[in-house]
């Protein structure tokens, strides 16, 4: 082995370098994926809520009601 290629494997200066470029993709690829999930999850919560919602029928409010559309006025606010 020649003397340039025995400095350069036994210098470990960008190693570290090497070391944190990868656990950082390790992780910027662990949140990616963590926030597809979290993504998904929130779409079929929000779909079974709509259609929950969409299924209960409304009902009137009677003494509201009537004050919306103008039958008995509204009681001031003291």
């Amino acid at each position: 082995m020649a003397p340039a290629d025995r400095a350069f494997w036994s210098e470990d200066g960008g190693a570290v370098t090497v070391d944190w470029v990868v656990l950082s993709a390790i992780a910027m690829t662990f949140g990616a994926f963590t926030v597809l999930e979290l993504s998904r999850g929130t779409t079929d919560i929000a779909g079974t809520m709509e259609t929950t919602l969409v299924d209960l029928p409304v009902e009137t409010l009677g003494v509201l009601s009537a004050v919306a559309q103008g039958a008995v006025p509204p009681s001031p606010v003291p």
